[in-house]
Parts: C-alpha cells; sequence; structure tokens
C-alpha cells in the first residue's frame, strides 16, 4: 500500500530517510541507424549507498535503492551471520545527512 504523500510520516527517521528518490526523471534524445528521435524521459532507478555501523565493531557499505533502509540493514546484518536474531539488536538509528 503507498503512503499518502499529503500526511507526515509518523516515524522522523523513516521521513529523513524518505528525503531522496528512489528514482530520477532523465531527459534525453535518441538516436537509432543515424536517425534522431524525439526527446524522451524515464525514470531511472537511483542506487546509494547504505553504511551500517555497529557500535564497537565494525562498519559495513552496501549499495540500495532507497527505502526501508532500517529493515534492510537488520535483514543484511542476519543474512551475513553478524547477528543471530532480532533480539540481539539494541537499538535502530537513522542518520541521514
Amino acid at each position: 500500500m503507498d503512503r499518502d504523500p499529503t500526511k507526515p510520516m509518523a516515524n522522523p527517521a523513516a521521513q529523513a530517510l524518505a528525503v531522496k528518490p528512489a528514482a530520477k526523471m532523465v531527459h534525453f534524445r535518441r538516436e537509432a541507424d543515424g536517425i534522431r528521435r524525439e526527446a524522451q524521459q524515464r525514470e531511472l532507478v537511483c542506487e546509494r549507498p547504505l553504511v551500517i555501523e555497529i557500535e564497537g565493531s565494525d562498519s559495513y557499505t552496501i549499495m540500495r535503492t532507497p527505502g526501508a533502509d532500517l529493515d534492510l540493514a537488520v535483514g543484511f546484518l542476519l543474512a551475513e551471520a553478524i547477528i543471530d536474531g532480532i533480539d540481539d539488536v539494541v537499538q535502530l538509528t537513522a542518520n541521514c545527512e
């Protein structure tokens, strides 16, 4: 279900993460067989780095399309066997600079 953009998000961290869109419109002209086509625009997915820092331990950088970053971070830590389960997570903080 899509979020109603006219209503504020309940979670400030989620709101900060939503600032940069996962896609952007790109304008271009295309040539095929030496024939110049009319201007087009398409939406392209953007990747951005996500840095996962573990207090007192290592940090990890992964590329992702923005959105659900906190869930992605926990899933990454589980998949890489850095944590054994959700009970190992004491605190999640989003720091968007």
